[in-house]
């Protein structure tokens, strides 16, 4: 399903040609009850333009449309900006798949979508952060691990919300989990994340 605006069909030119074509037609007939279905023929076909030309995206709905369209090839192209930002575009439209490009961000050490990932495993931090479809069990080492590889990768809010995990009370054995996983993270594993259809971008090495 793409969330993207509706577009709105409007009458192919073929068939208002016709329908023009046939009222014309019934009219040059002659006679009360032609005149009458040419009357209403008419009517109908200027009820369906109007609607149509009513229901005509705006410049704006257009623009938008292709812009998010164009955003959606460069994360299939494997570009982590456009993946994050068009994950958290549907994150926003509360579609599923918003976790999929997030993910696929982080796993090319994007620093902003580590962060999220991170926020959505904290457990103090998870009924702010969680939206309902975003299946994931909240699980501080594993927060732990995302907010320091985030850190690694430049975001400055990142060792705040790292070391808040400490500072709250971390038990040490969740502490030295997350250590661990922060040791053997490899890009292309997205920790604690099942996903079924997930795009195939181009995984970076670094």
């Amino acid at each position: 399903m793409s969330p993207h605006p509706t577009r709105v069909l409007r009458p192919p030119r073929i068939a208002v040609a016709a329908f023009l074509s046939l009222t014309l037609a019934l009219g040059a007939c002659g006679g009360p009850e032609t005149m009458i279905a040419s009357s209403l023929i008419s009517a109908a076909l200027r009820t369906a333009v109007d609607q149509a030309q009513k229901n005509r995206p705006t410049p704006e709905q257009m623009w938008h449309e292709a812009q998010v369209a164009s955003l959606e090839r460069r994360a299939i192209a494997g570009d982590p900006e456009a993946q994050f930002q068009i994950g958290t575009y549907y994150l926003v439209l509360q579609e599923p798949v918003s976790r999929q490009w997030i993910c696929a961000a982080a796993n090319q050490g994007h620093p902003k979508a580590q962060l999220q990932y991170g926020h959505w495993f904290n457990e103090d931090r998870s009924r702010e952060d969680l939206f309902p479809f975003i299946a994931v069990t909240p699980d501080n080492s594993t927060a732990y691990m995302w907010y320091d590889l985030a850190a690694t990768n430049g975001e400055p809010r990142a060792p705040h919300f790292r070391d808040s995990l400490i500072y709250a009370g971390m038990p040490a054995d969740t502490l030295e989990r997350g250590r661990a996983s922060v040791v053997a993270w490899t890009p292309g594993s997205c920790a604690g994340a099942t996903i079924a259809a997930a795009p195939a971008p181009v995984v970076s090495t670094r």
